[in-house]
């Protein structure tokens, strides 16, 4: 998400802010994982400003289930925003849905 969050712990290029204060809280007290390589994901080009503000925030549990991370620069999205890609890997089974047996029901019937 878009935090607007500015900390050196979170990947900050150049300053720091109340928000990445609080949120830098967040994640150590409620146990979340950042997802971040310091790729810049802001670019203001009037100004040749560059910021990690978009990031990827998650439980630990995900994280080895997390591949491929990057910043996709190269998509025209006219936004000052570079769009973030992160990739999951689900490892879903899938069922045939004929094989499963129906479950019917009769809310008149029920207690």
């Amino acid at each position: 998400g878009d935090f607007n969050s500015q900390s050196y712990s979170l990947g900050s290029l150049n300053t720091q802010n109340q928000n990445g204060a609080i949120l830098e809280d967040a994640l150590l007290n409620l146990n979340f994982a950042l997802i971040n390589n310091c790729s810049p994901t802001f670019h203001l080009a009037n100004r040749d400003y560059y910021e990690i503000l978009d990031l990827y925030i998650s439980s630990p549990n995900l994280l080895d289930k997390m591949y491929d991370f990057k910043v996709l620069y190269d998509w025209d999205m006219t936004s000052d925003h570079y769009p973030v890609q992160l990739k999951l890997n689900s490892n879903y089974i899938s069922i045939n849905q004929a094989s499963l047996e129906k479950f019917s029901y009769d809310f008149k019937r029920a207690d």
